[in-house]
């Protein structure tokens, strides 16, 4: 076990639990096992060995590295689930995550926040200094936000200039508080290229997601949040909108 990299160790442990359970005792599976000082990705494929009393006894069988065909499989999962400009999430894993809090909603009442943030006047920025500064500018937006949001907070980019957010928020205000925190560092935060110093802005519209509209579906949740971003837009830009 010490051999093990130790984020594999209790997936390790649990898989062989389960598997003594249910009275299978083949052994297989992915694992990072410490050689010469470095982890290299492995296939271990081995029986399970019980005592008389049903206890683990010995795993015996072989070890084959993986750890070409394992980058490969890093590497679809990656071009999968990230957007290869920002590199965060791409809208399939947002979809993901979104769904997976409406059912912890509706199984456990966790409430909540739907995020849906436009860069201001985007396409004037490409028209104006060329589409590889509006990348920087992508770019940009995403550092801030990833530098402004909480651990086990979600955000993707779901469109060319328009991004998602999923925020845990027991009280709406706490959605509202980061989003304005997110608003104002980016207002304050000008991006400096070659061709420039580009002043940008946001526009945030918010559906905070509570037990009492668990039964809603996550089309008529992403509506709501759409229209506030609508309204933050149609009134000024530069600005939070709350549904």
């Amino acid at each position: 076990m010490r051999h093990i990299h130790p984020d594999d160790r209790s997936k390790t442990v649990r898989y062989l639990r389960n598997q003594i359970k249910c009275g299978e005792l083949n052994f297989r599976k992915d694992l990072r096992i410490l050689r010469d000082d470095d982890y290299v990705w492995s296939e271990v494929i081995a029986k399970i060995a019980l005592d008389d009393e049903g206890r683990l006894r010995k795993l015996a069988g072989i070890i084959i590295d993986i750890p070409e065909r394992k980058e490969k499989e890093e590497k679809l999962t990656r071009e999968a689930t990230l957007d290869p400009l920002t590199g965060i999430a791409n809208r399939g894993s947002f979809d993901s995550r979104f769904m997976q809090m409406k059912q912890s909603l509706e199984d456990e009442g966790i409430a909540f926040s739907l995020l849906l943030l436009d860069i201001d006047y985007f396409k004037k920025v490409n028209d104006t200094w060329g589409h590889g500064v509006g990348d920087q500018a992508l770019k940009h937006v995403t550092q801030i936000m990833q530098n402004t949001l909480r651990e086990g907070d979600f955000v993707a980019r779901v469109g060319g200039e328009e991004f998602a957010m999923l925020l845990h928020c027991d009280a709406a205000e706490t959605a509202d508080r980061i989003a304005e925190r997110i608003r104002c560092n980016v207002e304050g935060s000008p991006l400096v290229t070659s061709e420039g110093t580009i002043s940008l802005t946001i526009s945030i519209g918010i559906f905070n997601a509570s037990r009492g509209i668990a039964g809603q579906f996550c089309e008529t949740m992403l509506s709501k949040a759409d229209e506030a971003l609508y309204e933050a837009k149609s009134t000024g830009r530069n600005k939070v909108v709350s549904y």
